[in-house]
């Protein structure tokens, strides 16, 4: 199997994290930083660093920046098709301007804060917070270890499909339930692949 392509912009605490957790497991990854020293850690990770963005090919991009003004920069810059999940603690402002200019060149941008801290990062152990087209994004590269989903007993509306209707429900197992006092059923999933 071709290994998958991911590109992070920012190898910070965060961003090298990420970067090396998708080197371990089989991705190619592509990573650029303004620091030579995080590009030189990412090489020795496993990953491929890049000296500019321009250089940087990955149909997902993951943005883990420092400030408003490396997001708007990396925005400016960025070119190609990619996915960029934007992973940055930025305001709403600075990155509904981001996906203005993005979107100028027919690149989506999903904002997608995470929680928690650098060492939870290095243990794979964070929380993305996003929208279901982003989890439909991340499934669609094979970018998810595990789903929790709280099941709520109450309706509201339609609703909308997380999985597509075309995604065979065994490509997931089931590892864990359990129910809150309040009734919220907390269903745990990885991949049966």
């Amino acid at each position: 199997m071709k290994a998958k392509t991911v590109g992070v912009i920012g190898l910070g605490i965060m961003g090298s994290a990420m970067a090396s957790n998708l080197v371990r497991a089989g991705f190619r990854v592509y990573g650029f930083d303004v620091l030579k020293e995080k590009r030189a850690a990412l090489g020795k990770a496993g990953g491929t660093a890049v000296s500019s963005l321009k250089e940087l090919n990955a149909p997902v991009v993951i943005t883990s920046l420092p400030n408003a003004e490396a997001l708007k920069n990396t925005a400016l810059v960025l070119q190609g098709k990619p996915i960029v999940i934007e992973t940055s603690t930025l305001p709403i402002e600075d990155k509904i301007l981001a996906k203005e200019i993005l979107q100028k060149k027919g690149i989506t941008l999903l904002d997608c804060p995470l929680s928690g801290t650098g060492a939870q990062a290095k243990t794979k152990d964070l929380v993305v917070l996003g929208s279901r087209k982003l989890v439909q994004s991340l499934m669609q590269h094979h970018l998810i270890d595990e789903y929790v989903l709280l099941i709520h007993p109450l309706i509201l509306g339609s609703g909308s499909r997380l999985f597509p209707e075309e995604q065979a429900l065994a490509a997931l197992r089931l590892i864990g339930v359990k129910t809150t006092p309040t009734g919220v059923v907390v269903a745990t999933y990885q991949s049966a692949a």
